[in-house]
């Protein structure tokens, strides 16, 4: 069977600069902090030691950072998030990739 065409990746962006774009701040509610270098996010997928098509299980993946290192790898993300805000960016953010948001 032919693997799916592969959608363009997923850019870096700061989440700081995503969050704003949708007029959104940080809630303390949720103890929301949020991966904002490109360094951190890349050493964490690479500490996974997944290999491509292998499933991940993210737990508040916020506003996406370490989702879409996770997918540039070419891993199956499934995203758990609590804060509704975060969903509706995840599922604008991430509409035409193979990310799995559930609340």
């Amino acid at each position: 069977m032919d693997k799916p065409l592969q959608q363009a990746e997923p850019a870096w962006e700061d989440p700081r600069k995503v969050l704003s774009r949708y007029g959104i701040h940080p809630s303390r509610k949720y103890s929301q902090n949020f991966l904002v270098t490109p360094h951190t996010v890349d050493a964490i997928a690479s500490a996974l030691g997944l290999q491509e098509d292998q499933y991940v299980v993210e737990i508040g993946p916020g506003a996406g950072s370490l989702s879409a290192a996770l997918l540039r790898r070419g891993l199956r993300v499934y995203a758990f998030e609590y804060d509704p805000r975060m969903i509706a960016i995840l599922n604008q953010e991430f509409a035409s990739f193979p990310l799995q948001v559930k609340l």
